[in-house]
Formats: C-alpha cells, structure tokens, sequence
C-alpha cells in the first residue's frame, strides 16, 4: 500500500507553532517541553492531532516524554506505528 501522508515534520511544526504561538518558530529538535511550548495538556492534544492527521493510534505505553521532546522524536514513534500497523 503507497503511503499518500505527507512527511509528519512540517504538518506538526505547523501544527505546533499554530496552536501555541511559540516565540520563535519551533524546529525537528526544538524541545517542547523544556522550552515550555507545551506542557502536559499540549501533549494531550498532540496525541489526539497525531491520531488524527496520521491515521494512527497512539498505545498507553507510547505516551511518555521522550516520544514528544522533540517533533523528531513524534516523527520516529509515527513512522514506528505506522510500520507495525503495515506488518499487522
């Protein structure tokens, strides 16, 4: 099956920089949450925009810190889900 979603990096920086007006737009490794772009509700709502956008669910043992630091880090655990829903 071709994959027509585009990249994840650039619809979640949009995303990002659209919902929480950071000072400075954030980058692939901008830390979000040390640089208090978003806190525990932000990460709340990226769960439920990453699901959406990116036809993918997120599991329990996914929500964790690491795996939201940095928009690279939601990029590695889309394409990680994305992956095992393909060898499902």
């Amino acid at each position: 099956m071709n994959d027509p979603m585009p990249h994840p990096a650039p619809v979640l920086v949009e995303f990002i920089d659209t919902t929480y007006a950071p000072p400075a737009s954030v980058t692939n490794d901008t830390e979000l949450v040390r640089s208090e772009v978003v806190d525990s509700y932000g990460i709340l709502e990226l769960i439920t925009f990453i699901e959406t956008r990116f036809d993918v669910k997120i599991p329990d043992e996914d929500v964790q810190p690491n795996n939201f630091r940095t928009v690279d880090a939601m990029c590695a655990m889309i394409a990680r889900l994305r992956s095992e829903d393909d060898a499902a």
